[in-house]
């Protein structure tokens, strides 16, 4: 946490995040070199975007938790590594 009680801005999760998904936007997923031998499944599309987060923003005080992938409003996957 820095000095007024931030762990993190969203600022610099969003930023992560667009970067993340500039590479995936209108896109066909089976070109990705990430999808070369694993199918874009919501699953694996989770798991794609949480380790390559956790690349991005994990540092000794931060730790991407979680990231969840919705397909629909009702339907999704949430992924998280033990």
């Amino acid at each position: 946490m820095d000095e007024i009680g931030i762990g993190i801005d969203f600022y610099d999760i969003d930023k992560a995040l667009k970067q993340i998904m500039v590479e995936m936007d209108h896109r066909n997923l089976n070109d990705l070199p990430a999808f070369k031998d694993r199918n874009p499944t919501s699953e694996n599309l989770a798991r794609y975007v949480y380790r390559e987060l956790s690349g991005k923003l994990d540092a000794p005080a931060i730790k991407v938790v979680k990231v969840k992938v919705c397909e629909t409003p009702d339907a999704g996957v949430t992924y998280r590594e033990e």
